[in-house]
């Protein structure tokens, strides 16, 4: 990775891809790995609702399956996430990055009770393209996606 100005961490290659659909209690998943583990931490298993658009993760360690991304997210929307609760925090976020400018995103935050663990910002079409982890194990580190390629 690489340390900006602003003392920001940025990684030039994060290499993210689509591998297979796999079938999980009956569920279509798409397996997504992230060889770098920078973005997500090895393989993420997720899927689409039909009816409500929901973006769902499933953890293979628990078996359990977690709403990720609210298909119509609401301002204040709140849901349980493995021990975390899930918030919709802006529904038009902007952040600027050193490659550049995003906007029109959505932005999630985790909270273990009143402490913030995480901002996740998600571009509709794009997925999660950046993460702020303000404490813990990450501090102050910044992830996000600096070029899209498509093969």
């Amino acid at each position: 990775y690489s340390v900006s100005e602003n003392g920001v961490y940025q990684f030039n290659n994060t290499d993210i891809q689509v591998l297979k659909d796999s079938f999980i209690n009956g569920h279509q998943y798409a397996a997504i790995a992230d060889s770098s583990y920078r973005i997500y931490s090895g393989m993420r298993f997720l899927r689409q609702d039909g009816s409500t658009k929901n973006i769902y993760f499933y953890n293979s360690d628990s078996t359990m399956e977690y709403m990720e991304i609210p298909g119509e997210p609401a301002m204040g929307q709140t849901w349980k996430y493995f021990n975390l609760s899930k918030n919709v925090t802006n529904l038009s976020a902007s952040i600027k990055t050193n490659y550049c400018n995003y906007s029109g995103l959505l932005e999630i935050s985790d909270f273990d009770g009143v402490t913030l663990k995480a901002k996740r910002y998600y571009k509709k079409g794009l997925g999660l393209i950046y993460s702020v982890y303000p404490d813990g194990v990450n501090e102050g580190r910044v992830f996000s996606i600096s070029k899209v390629r498509l093969k």
